[in-house]
Formats: C-alpha cells, structure tokens, sequence
C-alpha cells in the first residue's frame, strides 16, 4: 500500500524508527509534555522502559524549593532604639561611635589619671538605657530584676516587641511548636557587678539564683517561659557568628518541622562600655575608635540585640537559599 494511502500519516522503515504519532492540530497550544516518550534499546532487550518521564505535571517533577518568611522583627542598636531608626542611620551613613566625655568616664569609675593616657580610646558604641528595665510589666521584683544580666533583661524586652511586630501576641497556641533560638555575648555584669557581693561567702540559694540570672544557659530558655512559647529552647554560643547561627538553626528546625515558628535572637552589651579601651599596635583594636571594614587593626567595640520571628510556610515574604555552619580553622562560618 502506498505512504499515505490509508489516510493515516506515513509509516516509518528502517533502522532507528521510532513510533508515530497523529498530526497536532495547529490551533491547539504547543505542549511538550504531549509527545510520546521514545523508547530506548539495548542488545538483548526488546524495549527498556523511558529514560525520564516528562509527562508529570511540574509541581511534582520539581517541587517548590522549602520557604522561611519572616514575619516580624525588633531591634536596639547604638544610636537606634529601633529598626527604622536604625535603618535610617544606614541610610544617612551615619556613625553611632561618639566620645566619652570626662564627666561619663569618671562616673563609671574610671581612674583621673587615665584622662591623659594617649593608649586608652574613649569613643564608645553603646546601646542606651541599658540600666533600666520594667521589672512589674515581667513580673519581677526590683531586687531579683537587679541580679539579671542586663543582656537577658533587653533581650525579654526585644522578643516581646518582636512577637508584637509580627502579630503573635495572646492568643491561643494550643497545639503550636513554637521555637526560640537566643545567644549572646559572655556576660560582662556578673563578674563586675553581682559576684562581689558573694565573694568569700558560704553557698546559698541568693548565689544560684544570681549566677542562673547570668548564664547563657538560661537565656533562650527565659524567653519561653516568660512569653509562653512551648517548644524547642535552645540558647547557643559561637563567638561572633553567635546571631547568623541562631537564624540557621532556626530555620533549619522550621524546615524540619521541629516547629511551626522560631524566634531567633542576639544580643551583646557591655556595662563597661564608656570605660574605653587600650589600643595596643599591631593589635586588632581600632586605634581611633572607629571601625573599617577589613582593615587588620580597626575593630571597634559595640553592641546591639536584634530579634526575628519566622514561619515556615508555603508563601514567603522573605527567603533564602542552603545554609550551613563550619569550622573554617579559628572561625565558624555561615552559608
């Protein structure tokens, strides 16, 4: 019978012909996923099955690539009590470093004689109103709210801000895995301004409390209880990668689904911070108090809290690619 004759389209001969298929109709849109799958041979074999299947729909041959969105945040940073002045500050490229006058330094019990010392450097980047705290709004009395760290203190303060931010105070969460992630800098205030008062004495439940008020341990766990957040607790320490380690682990739980929101947060503060330092050359301390990126000898002092509620959800409002953490020789990397 000739090519065609059957009205059919004609049919293939010969070595490599694959299987036919009817003409596509041209007012129809162009699909691929329509086409025949061509089959494959192999000596031995009649037919081997598909080499890949392109006939699934695309949501499951590629699935959506797993989404964090971030759904509130609070902050308090040198010359920012919150974020938008904070980003304001960035925008403007504005220095939060200012110098510490003679008045503040002597106050916070500096030596006279150091006044004149060219070595000590007495720009400071702090964080104000670090010494004061609503010990009633918490439920804490002046005297045990006097013991706390003040890292922990801003921090309860922060997260509460950060929850309100993002819609999530009240309410009921039966049923919610709600997770916090906290770290912080190794407190400055216990050894300074809380352990003389114990020094040289017997121990005593006063001593626990006080050392408990102060330790990182505590920090992440403090935060669940205090705001009735019921799930992983985890307050973690890895020098100054402390608060990116805090948002990957953070987001790792999320996708693993060891919770259904996370709250990571961060925060450093030095009491002593109007005191100065000592540049020492060829060491990594500013020699002017002022930071500059990269450079070998210009690392300033600050300090800051940041906090950062996420959710895993299907639509983000913000998101990111694969994370990690390692040990990069004398450092902890993340990315």
């Amino acid at each position: 019978m000739p090519d065609g004759a059957d009205g059919g389209v004609p049919h293939a001969t010969g070595p490599g012909a694959g299987p036919t298929h009817p003409p596509r109709d041209p007012a129809q849109p162009y699909d691929d996923r329509t086409k025949p799958v061509p089959h494959t041979t192999q000596p031995g074999e009649d037919e081997a099955p598909a080499v890949h299947d392109t006939s699934a729909p695309p949501d499951e041959e590629f699935p959506e690539f797993p989404a964090v969105a971030v759904i509130g945040m609070a902050g308090r940073f040198p010359g920012a009590d919150d974020l938008d002045a904070f980003w304001e500050n960035l925008a403007a490229g504005r220095e939060s470093v200012r110098p510490v006058t003679d008045e503040e330094f002597l106050a916070a019990g500096g030596d006279p004689r150091d006044l004149d010392d060219p070595s000590l450097i007495r720009l400071a980047s702090v964080v104000e109103g670090i010494d004061r705290f609503d010990s009633g709004f918490f439920g804490y009395s002046p005297a045990e709210a006097a013991v706390v760290d003040p890292q922990q203190r801003l921090l309860l303060e922060t997260a509460y801000h950060a929850l309100e931010d993002a819609g999530c105070l009240g309410g009921d969460r039966t049923g919610e895995a709600f997770g916090v992630y906290a770290g912080a800098g190794d407190s400055r205030y216990y050894p300074a301004h809380v352990y003389p008062r114990f020094a040289g004495q017997p121990g005593s439940v006063a001593l626990v409390h006080a050392a408990t008020a102060n330790s990182l341990g505590t920090l992440a766990t403090r935060l669940s209880y205090e705001l009735g957040l019921t799930g992983p607790s985890v307050s973690l320490q890895t020098a100054c990668s402390t608060a990116l380690v805090a948002v990957h682990t953070a987001c790792q739980d999320l996708l693993d689904h060891r919770c259904d929101t996370a709250l990571a947060a961060a925060v450093s503060l030095n009491p002593s911070a109007v005191l100065g330092y000592r540049h020492v050359p060829d060491g990594p301390f500013s020699p002017d108090g002022h930071c500059r990126a990269f450079a070998a000898d210009a690392v300033a002092v600050g300090e800051g809290v940041l906090q950062a509620l996420e959710h895993d959800g299907s639509h983000s409002v913000a998101g990111g690619g694969a994370g990690g953490v390692r040990g990069e020789g004398a450092a902890v990397a993340v990315g």
